[in-house]
């Protein structure tokens, strides 16, 4: 989770990510398709195994967006399903809306969902720990604490 104040670098860190950990897994596909890799058959399926574990793509949403989409009616379990997210401005959505009456949190059960199943989820934000835990609850907090890392930007906005 990259989080700290506006205009500081946070969705174009995790776009650089996104775009690292792609060309990284591009390219181990690459070396086990040369030649020079299959050893045995044995050692090419566990290799072939660990590459294709990895997510082929990964998919950006802004959280306002998928607000906008979950009130629109359009289903979000792509981004639930997906292998890899990035979820941008975390906390910048509605908390709750309503869906024919009834109340909905698309953002927290995409969030408690993904880290269920220990999908790959990069969260930008510019909330503080305590407007994030008073909006999502200690719940859905304590998942985000257990399943990312916290990397602070403290710096000056750059725009």
């Amino acid at each position: 989770m990259l989080y700290g104040g506006v205009g500081n670098g946070k969705t174009t860190m995790a776009r650089a990510i996104a775009r690292t950990f792609l060309r990284v897994r591009n390219r181990a596909q690459e070396l086990v398709n040369d030649t020079r890799w299959r050893i045995d058959n044995n050692t090419q399926d566990c290799m072939d195994n660990k590459i294709y574990c990895m997510p082929s793509s990964i998919e950006f949403i802004k959280a306002t967006e998928l607000i906008r989409m979950a009130r629109d009616g359009a289903s979000i379990s792509k981004y639930i399903t997906s292998p890899a997210i990035i979820l941008d401005d975390f906390g910048e959505e509605a908390e709750k809306i309503l869906i024919y009456g009834s109340e909905a949190k698309p953002t927290t059960d995409l969030v408690n969902e993904r880290c269920d199943n220990l999908k790959l989820t990069i969260l930008t934000s510019n909330i503080t720990d305590e407007a994030l835990e008073l909006r999502y609850g200690t719940r859905t907090i304590s998942r985000v604490d257990q399943r990312f890392d916290r990397i602070n930007f403290d710096n000056r906005s750059y725009r």
